[in-house]
């Protein structure tokens, strides 16, 4: 290494601050000027952490300095990243070496070797065993070996769900996006224009509307409700128009109606429900009236019927209510009639049986009595 200018100076830095001591920092180099003379210098200095220091000064007009050597011994008692730099008046600083010395180790220049070497307490050697840490698997290798990455469950990724820096760990993709987007129920994934992004649930009701393509969907309401304002009548119903509340009615003056619509037959010129719907397949139970299968719809299908089981009908029924029973089991069905009732005129809570593979229709004549068919 040449300095031929008087603006020009090699120095040293550290890139940490001592825990105890400075480092010793030795130069030797020669001058030379123009009518040959040659002296040999040498120069002492310890280190100022991260601040530089001059370690050969500049030349004197005419002069050149050539530098042998450079070496800084660590007496510190942690390791530092010695940087040697060649600095021209501050505004070109250029790197010459840096390399990590460790405590009781030493750093040395030559124009020869132009690199560091180690001595004393640190900087090489041989390694002896080498561990390994989370994640990877083989260590320790006290000889020889091979480091590779763990096993991890088939479909985990390697991954830092934490809030701090850490080695990442086997992590199911639910906990990925849970850690990066959120854990809330109903939340959406889909990809805006710039990144992966959530949208989070809509309210009651609402439907999940596209807004094609380069746009974000988006939550909506549905369209094409409205709100009744008037209902005309006509054709024997009467009552209409009816544009806030209202009740309509029917006109039985024009003929005689037997039935209107499934579940509704006429009786007297009164309105009465036949029950509502299909019911089974059905187990029948208990052994007495209170235990019974309680009946409910227009048709009730008995699948299973164990000895002595059945069902009861509903209390307090209209005149014109119909039930029917169908009874697929391998015994009889008994059916009851309701609490204080009657069946084809017979003895108050008595029982009729529906034979195995048969069915009957049962029709209220009044609110305590019933008859079979």
């Amino acid at each position: 290494m040449i300095l031929d200018s008087t603006s020009r100076t090699l120095e040293i830095v550290l890139a940490e601050a001592k825990a105890t001591t400075d480092c010793d920092i030795t130069a030797c180099y020669a001058t030379t000027d123009t009518t040959t003379t040659f002296a040999l210098n040498a120069r002492q200095t310890v280190s100022n952490g991260t601040s530089a220091v001059t370690v050969v000064n500049a030349p004197a007009y005419g002069q050149t300095v050539q530098v042998n050597e450079v070496r800084l011994h660590n007496g510190d008692t942690v390791a530092h990243t010695v940087v040697l730099r060649f600095n021209d008046n501050g505004t070109a600083i250029s790197v010459l070496m840096e390399q990590i010395i460790a405590a009781g180790g030493d750093f040395l220049y030559t124009p020869q070797t132009g690199a560091p070497v180690a001595g004393g307490g640190g900087g090489s050697g041989t390694v002896t065993s080498i561990a390994t840490g989370a994640g990877l698997t083989g260590g320790p290798i006290t000889n020889s070996g091979t480091v590779a990455l763990a096993a991890i469950a088939a479909g985990d990724l390697l991954a830092n769900i934490g809030t701090a820096a850490a080695a990442p760990s086997p992590t199911a993709l639910t906990g990925l996006l849970d850690a990066a987007l959120g854990n809330t129920q109903g939340d959406i994934l889909f990809r805006s224009g710039t990144a992966w992004a959530v949208l989070a649930p809509g309210t009651a009701g609402q439907f999940l509307q596209t807004g094609g393509l380069a746009a974000n969907p988006a939550w909506a309401a549905p369209t094409g409700g409205g709100t009744v304002t008037n209902i005309a009548t006509s054709g024997g119903i009467h009552g209409g128009p009816i544009t806030g509340s209202g009740t309509l009615t029917v006109d039985w003056s024009g003929g005689t109606v037997t039935a209107l619509g499934a579940g509704l037959l006429l009786n007297s010129g009164t309105l009465s429900s036949r029950g509502a719907g299909w019911d089974g397949p059905i187990t029948a139970t208990g052994s007495t009236q209170a235990g019974a299968y309680a009946i409910t719809a227009a048709v009730s299908y008995f699948a299973t019927v164990a000895p002595g089981t059945g069902g009861v009908l509903p209390a307090a029924p209209t005149a014109g209510d119909r039930y029917e029973t169908i009874n697929a089991g391998a015994n009889a069905l008994a059916v009851y009639p309701p609490s204080g009732a009657t069946i084809d005129g017979g003895a108050a809570n008595a029982s009729v049986l529906v034979l195995a593979g048969g069915s009957a229709r049962f029709f209220a004549t009044a609110s305590t009595a019933w008859i079979s068919r």
